[in-house]
């Protein structure tokens, strides 16, 4: 049987402050299988190709992109985010060199790559889905409404946009940044059997912690990544552990700082065991294993689960 037992007290340790409270968390993670685009953050890669992945390796405006087929890196990483005036269609933006978005600045298939500067139309793409192959997507810019990014051979270089007729090789795929994974984890499971009362003192960490400080240079898309993540990670959450799960994250980007790699609040609590009772604590840890080697997150959410059952004696 579930017990909502109220524990006699509780303290925090290890309490930081400075970023604000991201914005993000309105969307249902449950209602996220198709993925949202705005300030989502994906790896994007080719349907022929399909370990292609769109990526960045230079701040020059021109050709300094085109695909990696490799190990993910945070320039292979991009960020969706919505026109501000033209809806539907988005500028993509990438991870490393902030700034810098993908644009198409003429009709010819090559005139297509990365810019930093002045916002145009010419940057702005319009993602829709392909088919019934799921976030699967053509990506079709604005200005040139007939050009959809294509990768045409197996060679970095080869990649664009054409605006002839279509083939598989105008696909792309949206990849999540993190694969989520639920777990529980036991805190505390003490048998008593006895006709007294008896109290266990509890410590352990809530809050969240990254492997790299790179992974939350930019926090309001790293919640979008993080909620995201745990909708596709197919589990069932129960409306409970989904609450907690968005409230842990926003409260540890609220007290986050670029410098360090744990936002996390150490808690002692103190559980009052009823006499011939058997009392088991638990609390819900999402992990998520970054595309990106060592883009790692693990968020270990605040509210814990007590279960009780009678010990027959």
């Amino acid at each position: 049987s579930q017990s909502a037992f109220t524990p006699l007290s509780s303290f925090l340790f290890f309490h930081r402050t400075t970023f604000p409270t991201a914005k993000y968390l309105n969307t249902q993670i449950a209602s996220m299988v198709q993925y949202e685009l705005e300030g989502n953050t994906f790896i994007i890669s080719n349907k022929v190709y399909p370990y292609a992945n769109l990526a960045q390796w230079g701040s020059d405006n021109g050709r300094d992109m085109g695909t990696i087929d490799g190990q993910s890196t945070y320039d292979q990483l991009w960020i969706l985010r919505e026109d501000l005036k033209i809806k539907g269609f988005y500028t993509i933006n990438n991870f490393t060199y902030v700034g810098s978005r993908v644009a198409k600045w003429g009709a010819g298939d090559r005139d297509t790559g990365n810019f930093e500067g002045i916002h145009l139309n010419d940057q702005l793409w319009k993602f829709e889905p392909h088919g019934s192959e799921e976030n699967h997507y053509t990506i079709t810019n604005y200005t040139y409404p007939k050009a959809r990014m294509a990768k045409w051979g197996a060679g970095n270089g080869d990649w664009g946009s054409y605006a002839g007729g279509f083939s598989d090789d105008q696909v792309w795929r949206l990849v999540e940044r993190f694969d989520a994974k639920l777990r529980t984890k036991v805190i505390l499971s003490y048998s008593n059997d006895s006709p007294t009362l008896i109290n266990q003192t509890i410590t352990y960490k809530t809050g969240m912690t990254v492997t790299n400080t790179s992974s939350a240079t930019q926090s309001e898309t790293l919640e979008v990544s993080l909620t995201t993540s745990a909708g596709a990670s197919g589990g069932g959450m129960s409306a409970s552990v989904e609450a907690g799960l968005k409230s842990t994250i926003s409260q540890s980007l609220s007290q986050s700082s670029s410098e360090t790699t744990t936002w996390s609040e150490e808690k002692e609590t103190e559980y009052v065991i009823p006499e011939y009772m058997k009392y088991v604590v638990t609390q819900n840890i999402m992990d998520y294993n970054g595309r990106v080697p060592g883009d790692n997150v693990q968020v270990m959410i605040t509210n814990v689960d007590v279960t009780t059952s009678k010990i027959t004696h």
